[in-house]
């Protein structure tokens, strides 16, 4: 079962620990219908309601009118999701500052423990 942290800008953070690696992902309010590809359910404060990973914000308007397969597209597209990620490690690392030494990956951040 994941514990989660809830930081006063309103992002839960998840720490999820399966055997040797511990998975942080950095969560925000949402709904079915959202700004988020991922989705999940999270309990924060004994209410339960819709949450979507942070890292998985999907575009702006403004960017997604930008011509399809343009170099300015692809450049603005992927510095929003690079500022998403980041957006993400920030939070997760003010939950859990132990996640530090973890490997980032989409916008969550691995820990694999040493094992004898």
């Amino acid at each position: 079962m994941p514990t989660t942290l809830q930081l006063e800008n309103g992002i839960a953070v998840t720490r999820t620990r399966n055997g040797a690696v511990t998975q942080y992902t950095a969560w925000e309010p949402s709904s079915y219908t959202g700004n988020h590809s991922v989705l999940t359910t999270l309990a924060v404060a004994g209410v339960e309601r819709v949450y979507g990973d942070v890292a998985s914000t999907r575009i702006p308007a403004e960017l997604d009118a930008l011509k399809s397969m343009s170099r300015e597209r692809e450049t603005r597209v992927r510095a929003f999701q690079a500022a998403q990620k980041e957006r993400a490690y920030n939070a997760i690392l003010e939950a859990f500052p132990e996640a530090a030494g973890g490997e980032r990956d989409m916008g969550e951040i691995v820990v694999f423990a040493e094992v004898a």
